[in-house]
């Protein structure tokens, strides 16, 4: 008698195998053994794909790394900072053992928590008390807080599956979660001539689109600003989206995690959901909508992807609920760095302390040059014939849309790929800068985008938007119509 194994593609969870989420592990075929024989125009590639800082180069804040060594190591306490010391203490203070080497309370460190409940409020313009500490979370990185939330969510062994409505162009973690978690994920389409804003008819397509398509709609989400287009929405869109959520008895996930990377705060503030169902709730509107909002500390201008620092703050979610969603999740733990990241986003040295002319020349540094990108870049782009781009006033990303002729459309066929990866797979064999397509991300059927992110620097981005117009040009003239 033979073993008969257990895990094998016909035997294992069928949304493992129905799941892609290629944009991190991306495939980049031979690419790099003909670079290092020589055999390539270029001699390194230009990683634009992914929003990742510290991977290309951006540099680290110093008083967050300071901070994380503070808690790790207190006896290095007397070479450093007095203000650093002294956050470190406090954090040191809720610890069990006083160590960031142990387990940390399931909601995380009480300061940390207390920290973000301050942000949150100020942010919003709420007292304080309008913020309940004990709704607030942290966790490894907002994708972790987001599964924990959609797996509640998505109910299994049901004649109907359960669907969540999210934004289209929208980022592709949602689609892969959804997937292996065996729910339905059905998109609405942002629009683009409105700078990628959310529309009502939209959201009622979506909805309708569930029902028919035999699902049970539970979940509006929300990415503001977005990925990966780099809008920020209006107030009077957030509205929209919010009062469709109640009209239609769905929850709401708001994706928050680029709410510091806003470049244009007058004409596109970025303001949220939270702050917003509050000041519908006072008119008497939306009453007990469920809210769950997440944030990062991957983006802004501390790009600490690698800590895996993150929280989710729910509202108007029941305690029940609550109670055993917090009881699962302690069978895990977020780990220490990422709460102190998470610490240093939400409360930023202050004027006076021994750390703030350093930490506001490189902050302001990092944001300003990220601020000049997306100008700099959509302007470039758009000079070109056969490329428009709508201007970012968020996030890190450009979303450029590409004109690609039935020429184009043909020689993508005949190599099995989408028109969009075709161009992108061009772009990296000629120039050797690593984008994404837009198919990855959604678009409106025969409309062609790619993703590319702003973070390289200044000098790189110039360098490369040469190149990139030298193939632009050329691709364009090869294959339109």
């Amino acid at each position: 008698m033979s073993f008969q194994p257990q895990l094998t593609p016909s035997t294992c969870n069928s949304g493992l195998f129905n799941t892609h989420f290629t944009m991190v592990n991306l495939r980049l075929g031979d690419i790099k053994e003909r670079m290092a024989a020589g055999k390539t125009p270029f001699k390194q590639l230009i990683m634009c794909h992914m929003g990742n800082p510290a991977g290309v180069g951006q540099k680290p804040i110093t008083f967050c790394r300071e901070l994380i060594c503070a808690c790790m190591c207190p006896e290095l306490h007397k070479y450093m900072p007095k203000d650093v010391v002294e956050r470190a203490k406090r954090i040191l203070a809720d610890c069990p053992g006083k160590s960031t080497g142990s387990y940390q309370a399931t909601e995380g460190i009480k300061s940390v928590v207390e920290d973000i409940r301050a942000y949150i409020a100020k942010r919003d313009n709420l007292p304080l008390e309008k913020v309940d500490g004990s709704k607030i979370f942290l966790t490894n990185g907002a994708s972790e807080g987001l599964a924990t939330v959609q797996r509640a969510m998505i109910r299994t062994g049901l004649p109907k599956k359960d669907a969540i409505l999210t934004p289209s162009p929208g980022f592709p973690q949602y689609n892969a979660s959804i997937t292996y978690m065996e729910g339905a994920e059905y998109v609405y389409q942002l629009d683009e001539d409105d700078n990628w804003g959310i529309k009502e008819k939209e959201l009622q397509l979506a909805y309708d689109n569930a029902i028919a398509g035999n699902c049970t709609p539970r979940c509006l989400v929300i990415i503001n600003p977005s990925n990966p287009t780099g809008s920020v929405q209006t107030k009077e869109q957030l509205l929209t989206a919010l009062r469709f959520a109640y009209s239609h008895n769905l929850c709401v996930i708001a994706d928050e995690v680029y709410q510091d990377n806003i470049y244009d705060p007058e004409h596109f503030p970025f303001i949220s959901c939270y702050k917003l169902l509050h000041e519908l709730e006072d008119k008497g509107e939306c009453k007990g909508l469920e809210l769950i909002s997440v944030h990062s500390a991957s983006k802004s201008c501390f790009g600490e992807c690698g800590r895996r620092g993150g929280y989710w703050h729910c509202y108007n979610l029941n305690d029940e609920v609550l109670t055993q969603i917090l009881d699962c999740y302690s069978l895990t733990c977020a780990n220490s760095d990422g709460m102190i990241a998470m610490d240093v986003l939400v409360n930023h040295p202050k004027p006076g302390d021994e750390s703030y002319e350093l930490f506001n020349k490189e902050y302001n540094e990092i944001f300003l040059s990220l601020q000049r990108k997306a100008k700099m870049i959509s302007e470039e782009l758009n000079s070109w014939e056969g490329m428009s781009c709508v201007t970012p006033t968020g996030a890190m990303y450009v979303y450029p849309r590409m004109e690609i002729g039935k020429k184009g459309v043909e020689a993508a066929k005949a190599k099995g790929l989408h028109p969009d990866e075709f161009y992108c797979n061009e772009l990296m064999n000629e120039v050797g800068v690593v984008t994404l397509p837009g198919y990855m991300f959604g678009q409106r059927e025969g409309t062609y985008h790619l993703r590319s992110t702003i973070l390289l620097s200044e000098e790189v981005t110039k360098k490369l938007l040469v190149d990139w117009k030298a193939f632009h040009q050329k691709f364009y003239q090869m294959y339109k119509d």
